[in-house]
């Protein structure tokens, strides 16, 4: 997995490969160090995940709850298929909020 966080522009973090039990402790930390400043909206871009599970989509809703808590909103950008169909199953897809123009 290669995880990339932007802060130009607005927080971004880009997700390449498979996220799984191994790789979401990256992505909980990425998450959770962009939870703790002042940013309104943080975007994750999945759009080049391969394979995603329970581990990373429960990193993914904590994220999302702590950030509402204080006023602020997850975005997921373009998800790839296996996400989006990930997210379908456990009945996810319509609690995340989608933006395609926020690459």
């Amino acid at each position: 997995m290669s995880l990339e966080v932007h802060i130009d522009g607005g927080p971004r973090v880009a997700v390449r490969g498979e996220l799984d039990m191994a790789t979401s402790p990256e992505l909980t930390s990425a998450l959770e160090s962009l939870e703790k400043t002042e940013v309104q909206r943080v975007v994750v871009d999945l759009s080049k995940v391969t394979f995603i599970d329970s581990s990373a989509i429960s990193a993914l809703v904590r994220a999302k709850a702590a950030l509402e808590a204080r006023g602020a909103m997850l975005v997921i950008a373009p998800a790839s298929r296996q996400v989006e169909m990930a997210l379908r199953l456990c009945e996810l897809d319509r609690e995340f909020i989608r933006d395609a123009y926020s690459l």
